[in-house]
């Protein structure tokens, strides 16, 4: 229960104050899938999680393909994470399930607009727990996703060609946490892609960063909108003969950034937050 609780509070910090109240009488569909988030939050068995997880897969999915504003009508989910891009192309839907062997199950769906045809399209996004190493240059579609809350999304443009950062989070285990930032891109089929090495990270273009740090203190990993940069807290041992021992890793007080600039996101370390 206590992975379940700091799910909770990940989401609730991140998403709440992020959209603008809105009211409306709840259609059966919504309220079918609230009840089941209630459902498989409090579910004590792995059977009862499983098939209530089911259930809210068939029932978001058959939702994302009929409605159009998913943010208005699914923000107030519980343990559901639903962002949107800047420029409407792109809905992710996020949430996660914990097994009672202390495993973290990721499930989602990517919504978006496919220009060829028009119209948009909905595709299941499938966490196949994929380790840190195996991510590092690779890159993902749908069915081989490595699983994450995703809380934000950044749209870019340059020359014409437009891609996405997405920003996550990952409970990990019981002793380290996990934040990402992800590249985001459709490519020329129109298909979702996790992963394009447009990030210059200490003179190596990469798709992606992955932090770890102690599952105890809090990272913050956000974008910073007036100066148009990703700003983190730079991670550091508690002490130096803990180095790679990542869940004694956490904020030393200083920060690093990302900058985008001619299509590539530059890496920047020690950055002056008042400027």
């Amino acid at each position: 229960m206590r992975t379940y609780l700091k799910i909770y509070l990940a989401l609730f910090f991140v998403i709440t104050g992020c959209f603008n109240s809105y009211s409306q009488e709840k259609d059966e569909e919504l309220i079918k899938i609230e009840v089941l988030f209630d459902k498989l939050f409090f579910a004590k068995s792995d059977s009862v999680k499983l098939a209530v997880n089911e259930s809210i897969i068939n029932e978001l999915q058959d939702y994302a393909e009929e409605k159009k504003d998913l943010i208005r009508d699914l923000k107030d989910i519980k343990n559901l994470s639903v962002i949107k891009s800047d420029d409407g192309y792109i809905y992710i839907l996020t949430w996660a399930m914990q097994l009672s062997n202390k495993d973290m199950q990721y499930f989602g769906f990517i919504k978006y607009f496919n220009v060829n045809r028009g119209k948009y399209a909905v595709e299941k996004i499938i966490d196949n727990n994929i380790s840190d190493d195996d991510l590092k240059n690779k890159k993902i579609y749908s069915e081989n996703w490595y699983g994450a809350l995703y809380y934000k999304i950044i749209t870019v443009k340059y020359k014409r060609k437009r891609h996405y950062v997405l920003l996550a989070w990952d409970g990990n285990n019981d002793l380290i946490n996990k934040k990402i930032i992800e590249t985001l891109y459709l490519e020329d089929d129109e298909i979702p892609v996790f992963g394009k090495n447009i990030i210059n990270y200490n003179g190596q273009l990469i798709p992606r960063l992955i932090f770890k740090y102690g599952e105890r203190v809090s990272m913050q990993l956000t974008y910073d909108e007036k100066n148009k940069r990703i700003v983190w807290d730079h991670l550091s041992p508690s002490k130096q003969e803990l180095k790679g021992q990542y869940e004694y890793y956490g904020p030393d007080l200083t920060f690093d950034a990302l900058f985008f600039d001619k299509g590539i996101w530059q890496y920047s370390s020690d950055i002056d937050l008042s400027k």
